[in-house]
């Protein structure tokens, strides 16, 4: 059995999954430029929040060749939509 600290997290796990943090948040940041029709709705309120967030989950996934680990991507936009780092 391995220990915790012997798993490897900035590249494919064994599912092949992305989860290298930086990487994702760098697509987010591009998703999140291409897309700054979407994201001032949202500030507005024009847009229903969940709906955006989905949107960006796909549109984070086709920029990462579907390879990241779409768990670790929602909780990155939540996570950003909470510090207001839209």
């Amino acid at each position: 059995m391995s220990d915790i600290k012997d798993i490897d997290l900035s590249g494919p796990d064994q599912t092949g999954r992305l989860n290298d943090e930086i990487q994702i948040l760098k697509a987010i940041r591009g998703v999140l430029e291409l897309n700054s029709k979407v994201m001032e709705e949202f500030k507005t309120g024009k847009k229903n929040p969940d709906s955006v967030k989905n949107f960006l989950l796909v549109q984070i996934m086709m920029a990462l060749d579907g390879k990241a680990n779409p768990a670790l991507v929602r909780q990155l936009i939540v996570l950003q939509d909470s510090k207001n780092n839209w």
